[in-house]
């Protein structure tokens, strides 16, 4: 892990009044193309994917009509990240058991046992998309694994919106986002990228909900304050 990136998940947990453990910080590759199975799987709000349902049993009735859509061999060449919850495991053999696809199959069953294995030390795994192509690299192994290693630490201190419903996701990707733009010193950035971003993604509700965190902790000066406010979000929302 770089070293950088470490002293930034310090700095963030002091900033937050958090508690910090270097052993959270691990994760493993996987193809692009498990990437998108597992977003699917694991019920990511993306828009092309809530195409297939926008709950379990219906995406586990789908998902052999999805792996042969245009839609996943268009996620397939994206790279990108997630955090994979241990508790997503048993729903994820549901899937496996459905999946037609031989080579699909395989391939899933194989990383499903991976996960398996790891989870028996940890209830949070980052996993990050493999690549031959250096940029891609380069940004997998800063931006966006500062941006799942956010997620990991926020989970870990119970700073998690979802746990209340998932429909408040919006809420956790703005928290990380802001946190990333943060660190990074770039909070000034923020309301330039939504006037720029296209209207109808869904990464652009990353950086409203960012602008809603910059806006609510601004006048706070200490660490405590900062949590105090964050408890208070998540307590008002039903």
């Amino acid at each position: 892990m770089d070293k950088a990136l470490l002293k930034k998940m310090s700095a963030l947990s002091k900033y937050l009044g958090l508690k910090f453990n270097v052993k959270w910080c691990n994760y493993i590759f996987i193809s692009k193309s498990m990437n998108v199975l597992l977003q699917y799987t694991n019920m990511c709000p993306d828009n092309e994917l809530n195409k297939y349902g926008q709950d379990i049993n219906t995406r586990l009735e789908k998902i052999n009509k999805f792996l042969a859509s245009v839609t996943f061999t268009k996620h397939s060449k994206r790279y990108g990240g997630q955090v994979y919850f241990k508790k997503n495991y048993k729903n994820d053999l549901r899937f496996l058991k459905n999946i037609e696809n031989f080579l699909i199959k395989k391939e899933f069953s194989r990383l499903l046992k991976k996960i398996k294995q790891i989870s028996k030390k940890s209830d949070r795994i980052i996993l990050l998309t493999k690549t031959d192509n250096k940029y891609e690299l380069k940004m997998i192994k800063q931006d966006i694994l500062e941006h799942e290693l956010i997620h990991v630490v926020l989970i870990k201190n119970n700073i998690y919106f979802q746990n209340k419903d998932s429909k408040y996701w919006k809420y956790d990707e703005g928290l990380v986002t802001y946190c990333d733009y943060l660190l990074n010193k770039k909070l000034w950035l923020l309301e330039n990228i939504i006037k720029k971003h296209k209207k109808n993604s869904m990464e652009i509700d990353y950086f409203i909900y960012a602008v809603k965190f910059k806006e609510l902790l601004k006048e706070c000066k200490t660490p405590k304050d900062r949590r105090k406010e964050l408890n208070i979000l998540f307590n008002s929302l039903k």
